[in-house]
Order: structure tokens, then sequence, then C-alpha cells
């Protein structure tokens, strides 16, 4: 045990591939993700197992596909994040990436910025400690937008105004100053007489895109019509009729919303140096694994697609994924975010793990969007209110997707239809070449036939909810947009 290295795995959520330098950002933008792709792996096309953060969470700690986890198609109401994740992890308890680790002699920490990634949703399975950063943006938008929502004329206009001036100043980060804080605080109480397995979930680059100056560099002006974007486009409602054709954003706010999110990535990219720096500084890395990735992307308008959760786009399932130190692995050409607990497991030599199988054998992965969160009567009246058919919101919402891909061709399902798309030549998945590829479609779709097959998790009984949780959790998916 004492020669197994250090594990630190950084997830940085909403972060899609292209934001970063191993994946055709610019020069310099990401300097230490390009330096750990360097002198580590930097995975080709790694896939996230959905668009959206709950089911490639728990994928990726569990190296199930969604609907292995027990994910199914349709509607859940916000109640059900609490009561059903809760009880998936405790099914799934024995093959969690931080239990194993922790049977296996680890110590166990972790810190999210995701106000859904928590103990309460049971992502604190299998650690010795969960750290909540504090206040977060996302809370302050929650509260905002509710006070806005309960005052009316002058009085409402007047708080709108000051709220929105608050947000002009630019001063706040969306908790990654507070999680490195917990994060230190942790290793600093965790003794080292054990190796440590750190996670930390990090909010930068999901929306609101918004980060503090310096590297929110818009102008005065500028920095306002962003703040206008925010309160106008990045709702729940919003970002569901956009991608289903009924509203459009215009393209000056695409662009604004473009840069501050790769300026986004890049104050991340700052943070994990600055982070990386320090554990050296403390020997805590000189023998050590590092692991950045994300559980999805996001679009800004390929496709008329805003923001991710709706679609299985490329710009919303490829991830990156970069491994250095001690037992990375040679990159294969494609890869599953929930290959990371069998990678992890290899690389520090734990014999003894429950992940035998290979979620992208045969060099294809797959994705799943199984599950949306919100009730059908708030859909419907979220419709009704926006003059927008129920019937096709709701269908829009709570259709099952799924997709396999090689690298090269990506085939998916949606609506008992399938398409094959051509990545190299049509990267915007606008032609369908399912006629022209017959045995790409049948290798493609036998991966998608054994994901579907795979057993779930339906007959769980839910866990029971604490007074007031509901409320709880329903805010904290407003806050989010997922509401």
């Amino acid at each position: 045990m004492a020669d197994r290295p250090n594990v630190l795995l950084v997830l940085m959520d909403t972060a899609r591939a292209d934001a970063f330098e191993p994946w055709g950002a610019p020069a310099g933008s990401t300097p230490v993700v390009a330096e750990l792709a360097r002198r580590g792996t930097a995975f080709p096309m790694a896939v996230a197992p959905s668009s959206w953060t709950v089911p490639s969470h728990a994928s990726m700690f569990t190296g199930l596909l969604p609907r292995a986890f027990g994910f199914t198609p349709g509607l859940w109401a916000p109640r059900e994040l609490r009561t059903r994740m809760r009880s998936l992890f405790d099914r799934h308890r024995d093959r969690t990436l931080a239990e194993v680790l922790r049977h296996g002699g680890y110590a166990t920490g972790a810190v999210s910025t995701n106000p859904i990634v928590n103990s309460a949703t049971g992502f604190s399975t299998g650690f010795d400690w969960f750290g909540d950063p504090g206040r977060t943006r996302f809370t302050r938008l929650q509260r905002q937008r509710q006070r806005a929502a309960a005052r009316r004329g002058p009085a409402g206009a007047a708080r709108r105004a000051r709220d929105r001036a608050a947000w002009w100043r630019a001063r706040d980060d969306n908790g990654a100053v507070h999680a490195g804080r917990a994060l230190r605080r942790w290793l600093d109480h965790s003794g080292g007489a054990k190796p440590f397995f750190a996670f930390v979930n990090l909010m930068e680059t999901h929306r609101p895109y918004y980060p503090p100056r310096p590297w929110n560099d818009l102008g005065p002006a500028a920095r306002w019509q962003a703040v206008g974007d925010v309160f106008r486009w990045q709702g729940h409602i919003e970002v569901v009729l956009v991608s289903m054709g009924e509203e459009r954003v215009p393209e000056a706010a695409w662009r604004r919303m473009r840069h501050l999110y790769a300026r986004s990535a890049a104050y991340m990219d700052r943070w994990l140096g600055a982070l990386l720096e320090d554990l050296y500084g403390r020997r805590a890395l000189d023998w050590r694994l590092v692991v950045v990735a994300s559980d999805h992307g996001e679009s800004f308008g390929e496709n008329g697609l805003m923001c991710h959760g709706w679609s299985l786009d490329q710009r919303q399932v490829h991830v990156p994924l970069v491994m250095a130190g001690p037992g990375a692995p040679e990159p294969r050409p494609v890869e599953s975010l929930a290959s990371v607990p069998r990678i992890v497991a290899s690389a520090v030599g734990l014999e003894d793990h429950p992940w035998a199988d290979d979620p992208a054998a045969d060099g294809i992965a797959v994705a799943q969007k199984q599950v949306a969160f919100e009730g059908k009567e708030q859909a419907i009246a979220r419709a009704r209110d926006r003059g927008v058919d129920p019937d096709a919101l709701l269908a829009f919402m709570g259709r099952s997707i799924t997709c396999a891909t090689d690298g090269a061709f990506k085939l998916v399902r949606a609506n008992g239809a399938e398409r094959l798309y051509d990545l190299a030549n049509d990267p915007l998945e606008t032609a369908d070449v399912a006629a022209e590829q017959p045995e790409r479609v049948r290798a493609l779709g036998a991966a998608l036939d054994r994901a579907d097959a795979a057993e779930t998790a339906e007959g769980t009984a839910p866990a029971e909810l604490r007074p007031g949780e509901e409320a709880e959790i329903e805010a904290q998916l407003e806050s989010l947009g997922y509401l």
C-alpha cells in the first residue's frame, strides 16, 4: 500500500473537449492541461456516458453506463433526484471508485461546487469526507430570481438593477476558490499516513459563463450585455425552447457566451495550476496520478442547440480526459468516461476491483440520454405560459436518445429512428450516411443493443425524503437551470 500513488481527479463540469489545447483550443489558452497532456496521456476522443451531470458522474464513479446504473427513459419529478439516487448508490456502493479505493487503503475526500453532486444525492458514497464549498454564484442567482419574481413594480425593478450591477462587477467565481481552500484543509487534516484519493468538481464552465476579472476581459458595455444574456437566455425553459427551435439567440449573444466560456476554461486551467503547485510544495504529488476530465460538453448554437442535456450532439459528449503520473495508460482512439474507475484501479495496482467489463470494448463508446428532471405537470404549465404545445415540449424533454461511436462514425438512435454520421467529413452531424455504411451501422448498432439490454435498477425502493428536502432540491435544480 505504501507504494500506491496519490490520486487527484479534477472534474471540470460542462467542459467540452475543444475548450482545451490538446483538442483544438488556441496555443497558450490552457497551458496547465497542455503540460499534463505532454507528460501523460490525452485521450483523442473521450465520450461522456450522458450529456448532463447526474448520469455522467454516476457512470464515472461506478463504471456503469446510465441505463445499467438505473436511469430509465422519461421524466422524473425533482423529488426523485434524491430518493432514487440515494437508493441507486446504496445498491452500487461496492463498485463506487471511492469505496473501492477506501477499502484498498486510501483516504478519500471530495469537494463539489455543483449543488446536485453532493452527499444528499448519494455522491458521497465511499468518501471519508465530502466538502461543501459554501455559497456559489448558483445560489445567489437562484435567490435573485426569487426576489425578482416576488417583487413587482418600481421596487422589483430596483432590486433587479442592483442584482445585475453586482454581476457586472465580475468579482466572484463560481466556487473554485472556496473548493481549493476546502480541499487544502482536508489534506492538512488527513494526516498523510495513507495515500489519498481526492475528487474536485468545478463549475466555472457551466452556465452562467461569467468568470471573474481579469479573466472576464470584456469592456464595461459588453459586460453589461453579457449580464443580460444570463438573465434572458440561460434559464431552463429558454434553453429548452432554443434547442427545440422555438426561439433564436442573437448571434451577438452567442459570441459573448462563447468568449466567456473560453475565458472560464482558462480560469479553471489557472486554478488547476495553482493547486498542483501547492501540492507539489507539500510533496503531496511526488508520487501521484492526476486525472482531469469533464462530465459533458456544451452547445453554443451548433445545430440550433443550446447548453446541454437535450441531445447527444458531439459538442455535448466529446469531453477532455487527461491522465499524468505513474500507471497512466497509453491512449486508445476512443475511450468512455465510464472507464475511469477501471483505469485508475489499474494505474494504482489495485487488482481486487469490480470493473472487469470494458465500457469501450471493441473501440466503441456509448452514450445514453435516458432521463430528465422535471415533473410532467410543471413542464405542461411552462409550455402553456410560453404558448408552446405541451405535447411537443413533453416529447422533446422526455425522449430517449442513445449513440455509439468508434471515433470515425457515430450512430444515433432517437424516436425509433437511426442516423449514421461521418464525424471526420461531417462534424456537425447533418447528413445521414447509414445507407452507404451498412457494416458500420451493424457494428455500432450491436454496441447500442448490448448497452440498452443492461440490467436496470427500476425495482430499487426509493429512499425517504426528510421534511423540506423536496423544496431544497427544486431550488438546487433551478439554480443550475434544470428547472
